[in-house]
């Protein structure tokens, strides 16, 4: 389902689907599902989620304080882009103008350090994804 989301609504860019792609929002999130249904726990909050599944051993500590932050920065991020646009957005601007703007509102001075850390939220996310999830599926 989650390539199908990929596939279906995103742009075929990793670094502007802010949501969509490779290490965004909606993999974040279906990481936290998918462990929660094999932990057989349900929490709504995402935050409380992580914190359950830190409790019955589905990720380490380590993991849970990356994975916070860098849902943390991703979340950052939307809240920024959906108050700047006044609607919902789920990509980062296009322009790279408009990337330097949006760096600097989301409290960065520097392009070059918003991107770095962006990267790295979004390969901590996918590398949970990978390790928790597609490694442990079955063939």
């Amino acid at each position: 389902m989650l390539q199908r989301i990929q596939r279906e609504r995103g742009s075929g860019s990793d670094f502007l689907d802010l949501k969509t792609g490779r290490g965004g929002i909606i993999e974040a999130e279906f990481l936290v599902q998918a462990l929660q249904m094999r932990g057989n726990l349900w929490e709504q909050n995402l935050e409380r989620a992580i914190d359950r599944l830190h409790e019955h051993g589905q990720m380490n500590d380590s993991e849970v304080a990356k994975f916070k932050d860098a849902y943390g920065l991703l979340r950052r991020c939307e809240l920024v882009l959906r108050r700047y646009e006044n609607r919902s957005v789920s990509t980062l601007p296009n322009d790279p103008d408009e990337q330097r703007k949006f760096a600097v509102r989301l409290g960065y001075h520097l392009f070059d350090a918003f991107r770095r850390d962006y990267f790295n939220a979004r390969d901590t996310i996918h590398t949970l994804y990978e390790r928790h999830i597609t490694a442990a599926s079955p063939l």
